[in-house]
Order: structure tokens, then C-alpha cells, then sequence
């Protein structure tokens, strides 16, 4: 739930992580334990495998948000635009 990050392993897999740490400090909505750094056998034909494996670019990333909303001390909410907005 909530928005979180793909990204891939990898020399910068450092700094990939603490860009998605500072993300989660910045919006509640966005989900530092749900993001996943790595680049199983059956993602490496997508946009970010290929960005990663062919052209050699190392920081690429996929933002992805749950259609379901997000966590709230309070429990769950659902996205409202501006929630989107402020994770860009």
C-alpha cells in the first residue's frame, strides 16, 4: 500500500535507497519499507531492466502507487490528487 520504489541493484543501489528513505520522510504516503531494490529473471524486459542491463544506466527506477491508498496511524486512507501530486 502506499506509493514505493523498484530499483535496481547495483554500484548506486546506495544511493537509490537513501533517496527513497528521504522520500518517505517527506510524504506520508510514500512507503520506504515497501520498496524493493533488485532486478528478478522476469522484470529485466522492462522499461527499468533495459535502462539498467542494456543501456548500462544504473539509476533507473519505477514509482509505483497501490490503487488502495496508503497507511495512516489512523489506518487507511485513499489517494486524493494532492497526495499524488506531492509524490510527483
Amino acid at each position: 500500500m502506499g506509493s514505493f520504489i523498484y530499483g535496481c541493484r547495483g554500484f548506486d543501489e546506495l544511493e537509490t535507497k537513501q533517496f527513497s528513505w528521504i522520500m518517505s520522510r517527506l510524504n506520508k504516503q510514500f512507503s520506504f519499507e515497501d520498496c524493493s531494490f533488485g532486478l528478478s529473471q522476469n522484470k529485466r524486459e522492462t522499461a527499468r531492466g533495459s535502462m539498467s542491463g542494456f543501456v548500462g544506466h544504473k539509476k533507473s527506477l519505477t514509482v509505483e502507487s497501490s490503487f488502495f491508498g496508503y497507511r495512516t496511524s489512523d489506518g487507511k486512507k485513499h489517494f486524493e490528487v494532492r497526495d499524488l501530486e506531492k509524490i510527483g
